[in-house]
Formats: structure tokens, C-alpha cells, sequence
């Protein structure tokens, strides 16, 4: 099956994407005027999206999944979803590499400012609740129950809160999502931080397809790129 072999984005699957963070402060990007230049490139298709703009349904997807629920919804994400950031958690290998399958993953979000102006706390909420994936000693009941859900392969669920003692009491919630290779630089899956459609009245995200997505993000994220190349290749 398509989205049964999942991986953590830290791990070899995605280690030479490690090098360099795009959310490094001391990169010098800005990253909250990021998302007001992705809501002006996005906002006149809000209304009238483009088919390419739509995730496709893959053949794998049961009409009983979470996922499948938030495919017919998508149009209202698209509609009044709010462009905010979302750290990676775990997805599927096949995200990592050239291919035409749309696959899962999770990832955590939140609404409060300070992961706008900053996403890469929320990366680093993201890294940090992967660590808790298969452990049965945690304490505290809603973490345990993330932690199973993060080592069950098929488990979903489109909205499921993190306690606010691990986020430093701030609101932030993990959503599986599905992945359209269209929606990504290049159809892979890179950056541990992506712009994603949000809404606090409709459950699940998505992510903003790259064609919004800042030109100064993009150059930010290919000069990532060439330079995690440069070091495997020179390193």
C-alpha cells in the first residue's frame, strides 16, 4: 500500500534536507510578511480555483477515511481558509522522492502569532513530538494517545490537540494530511515547515499549492536545497 511505510522527516530518508533550517532567524528571512504575500497571490482564486488547485482522490483512499471527508471539504478550506504554517511530523517515504502518488502524513498547526512570526518553534514542536512515536510510559493521557496515534500507520484524524504543557501553553493541534504532488516545489516534499489552509470552523488543512507560495520563500527553500546537496556531495 501506498501509505503504510511512514518515516520521521529527521530521519535518513530526509537527512540531506537537514543542513540548513529555512526558519534559522539568523537566515534573516521574514516569514510572517511571507504569508500576507502568499494571501495576495492566492486570494483572487479563492472563490474559482483551478483544477490543479483541487487534491486528487488516490485510488487508495476509502471513502470511510478522514481524509476522504476532508476531500469533499476542500473547496471551503480553499474558500475561507486562513494561509497560516504547519511543522512536519511524519509522512510517507515516497513524499521524499520524485513520484506521482499522493500520499499521508501529519503535521501539526496552530493560529497563534507567534508560529507566524516564527514557524520554526513549530518545527521544532513537530521534530520533538515524533520522539513520543511507539512509547506506552508517557504520564499524561492526551500525549500517550498522540503517540499511539503516531505509530499507527493508518490512523488519521483531523484534529487532535497537543497538551498546551508541551507547546508552552499556546493552542496547536496535529492533522493528518494528504499530500498532492501538484500542491509541492518539484512534486517532493521538502521543507520541515510548509504554508498550509487552515480554519477554525472546519477541521483538517491542506497545503497551499506551491504556485502562492512566495517567490522569496521558493529561492529561500531552492537555496536550502542546493546547499544541502553541496554539503552531501562535498561534506
Amino acid at each position: 500500500m501506498f501509505f503504510k511505510n511512514l518515516v520521521a522527516p529527521n530521519s535518513i530518508a530526509t537527512d540531506r534536507q537537514s543542513h540548513i533550517d529555512l526558519t534559522d532567524p539568523n537566515q534573516g528571512y521574514d516569514f510572517g510578511m511571507a504569508l500576507e504575500d502568499a494571501e495576495a497571490a492566492f486570494a483572487p482564486f479563492r472563490d474559482s480555483p483551478k483544477k490543479h488547485d483541487l487534491i486528487r482522490r488516490p485510488i487508495w483512499l476509502d471513502k470511510d477515511d478522514p481524509l476522504s471527508d476532508l476531500l469533499n471539504r476542500q473547496r471551503n478550506l480553499l474558500q475561507t481558509g486562513k494561509i497560516i504554517y504547519a511543522g512536519l511530523t511524519i509522512a510517507n517515504t515516497l513524499l521524499f522522492e520524485p513520484g506521482r502518488d499522493n500520499c499521508p502524513g501529519k503535521m501539526i498547526y496552530s493560529f497563534d502569532k507567534r508560529f507566524i512570526d516564527s514557524p520554526r518553534l513549530l518545527g521544532d514542536f513537530a521534530s520533538g513530538l515524533f520522539e513520543y512515536r511507539g512509547r506506552k510510559d508517557l504520564n499524561e493521557v492526551t500525549l500517550q494517545a498522540l503517540a499511539d496515534l503516531l505509530a499507527d500507520d493508518y490512523g488519521r484524524t483531523l484534529h487532535a490537540p497537543l497538551p498546551k504543557l508541551y507547546c508552552d501553553g499556546a493552542t496547536v493541534a496535529l492533522s493528518s494530511v494528504l499530500f498532492e504532488r501538484r500542491h509541492l516545489v518539484n512534486g517532493v516534499l521538502h521543507p520541515q515547515v510548509l504554508p498550509v489552509l487552515a480554519s477554525p470552523w472546519e477541521q483538517g488543512i491542506m497545503v497551499l499549492p506551491a504556485r502562492f507560495w512566495p517567490a522569496s520563500f521558493c529561492e529561500a527553500m531552492q537555496r536550502h536545497l542546493n546547499e544541502a546537496v553541496e554539503i552531501e556531495s562535498f561534506g
